[in-house]
């Protein structure tokens, strides 16, 4: 069983340390961003029906185990969309709201959720944890009730990156907001 910062525990309750994996690049000159994932996290561009050509889903190695763990329930799959607007047009479409109080991200039966502002070089946003459906995979989706997820909206005047995890995916998030960066 490995534990974070790549220490596993052994049978014997002895820690090991395991060595980690480098983080791997994307790079896509046609969207115009760059991000790193960690090297046991798979991409694929994602363009079955969507509005946006620059669409990544990102998911860990052992997606189907841990599905199967989590009673089919997907946990882990992670959406990084790419538009060629700013960056605060594209966070209000997303659900985030300005309220007198601040930014607040949106959530399934009106719940509303603090936002806070992020930034990097080059590009700003808000993140937050909004309540959405989880819903069994398989044949018939069914809803297996209500989840938390981390979402974020990050960029410039003229592109924006929408991030949208799942229930367990926070730590990915993170790690994509600390390397992503737009290019020319």
């Amino acid at each position: 069983m490995t534990a974070p910062g790549g220490v596993a525990a052994s049978a014997l309750g002895l820690l090991v340390t395991l060595p980690q994996l480098p983080d791997s690049d994307v790079v896509s000159r046609r969207c115009h961003i760059r991000f790193r994932h960690p090297a046991d996290w798979i991409v694929t561009v994602d363009t079955a029906g969507q509005e946006t050509p620059c669409a990544f889903a990102l998911r860990p190695v052992d997606w189907r185990m841990r599905l199967r763990r989590a009673d089919s329930v997907d946990l882990f799959t992670t959406r990084l969309d790419v538009y060629s607007e700013g960056v605060w047009a594209v966070a209000s479409e997303r659900g985030f709201e300005r309220r007198p109080e601040g930014w607040v991200v949106l959530g399934r039966q009106g719940t509303a959720g603090p936002a806070d502002s992020v930034h990097a070089r080059g590009w700003a946003g808000l993140r937050g944890v909004r309540s959405i459906g989880c819903f069994r995979a398989g044949p018939d989706d069914a809803y297996a009730g209500l989840c938390d997820a981390p979402s974020a909206v990050v960029g410039t005047a003229t592109r924006a990156a929408v991030l949208e995890g799942g229930p367990q995916s926070e730590e990915l998030i993170s790690h994509l907001l600390a390397t992503l960066r737009f290019i020319p």
